[in-house]
């Protein structure tokens, strides 16, 4: 797959169709905290019920570990996080299941593309974190037992990225630094992931979103329209 890069988001473009945009789960973070570049997501929001773009998460956000330390015991819970934040109408994407990861009926059955995506994905973010997990345990001698917290961030940042090439998204939106590296992220373009941007940085490129946030404080805040929905089924292996 070839990746798609310097897609311009502008006035043209949104005429032709609205912009996909996947936000990982920092952004989920940092709504929920109001940090500052919250108010370049609350524009993004507010342009998807306003129909200009369309906003999506990653199912695998589910499966990262929370602020408290603690991880989430049922899929309702995310839901509900999503709706504290505005994106309740946000698409959920749903990744390939990871035993002791992802949430049961909330993912994909595999093939092998699918799994090479998933393993060149892993092998550009980290490639000193074995993808396989016996292999990373037994490198460490670790005990049997829960997965390690270190691998486990690991896989589900993979996930949220191949969620978004899967689903042939337009621009992954992350803070995290990882993402954003020179020897990395020229790579995960490459292999279709588009535009990897910050928040902020996709404010600055869609000065429609700035408009449509200064119309919707000023006005009655709009209805907001439901994008949400299942992932495509992929056949099983």
């Amino acid at each position: 797959m070839q990746g798609l890069p310097g897609i311009i988001f502008d006035a043209e473009l949104l005429e032709v169709r609205r912009v996909k945009i996947t936000l990982d789960t920092n952004c989920i973070i940092d709504l929920e905290k109001n940090r500052p570049v919250a108010a370049s997501l609350k524009a993004l929001i507010d342009a998807s019920r306003q129909g200009q773009v369309e906003l999506a998460v990653a199912a695998i956000s589910a499966s990262e570990k929370m602020q408290s330390g603690d991880y989430l015991t049922n899929f309702s819970e995310f839901e509900e996080r999503l709706e504290q934040v505005g994106l309740s109408g946000a698409r959920i994407l749903e990744p390939i299941g990871i035993w002791g990861v992802t949430f049961w009926g909330h993912f994909l059955w595999s093939d092998d593309s699918m799994m090479g995506l998933f393993e060149e994905i892993h092998a550009i973010l980290f490639p000193n974190i074995p993808f396989d997990y016996e292999a990373y345990s037994s490198t460490r001698k670790l005990p049997p037992g829960n997965l390690d917290p270190h691998w486990r961030n690991a896989i589900c940042d993979d996930l949220a990225l191949w969620c978004h090439i899967y689903y042939t998204r337009d621009a992954f939106l992350t803070s995290d630094a990882n993402f954003h590296k020179q020897s990395k992220k020229p790579k995960l373009v490459a292999i279709g992931a588009r535009e990897i941007l910050r928040p902020e940085e996709l404010a600055r490129r869609m000065p429609t979103l700035r408009k449509g946030r200064e119309q919707s404080s000023i006005g009655a805040a709009p209805k907001e329209a439901r994008i949400s929905g299942k992932g495509t089924p992929s056949s099983s292996l």
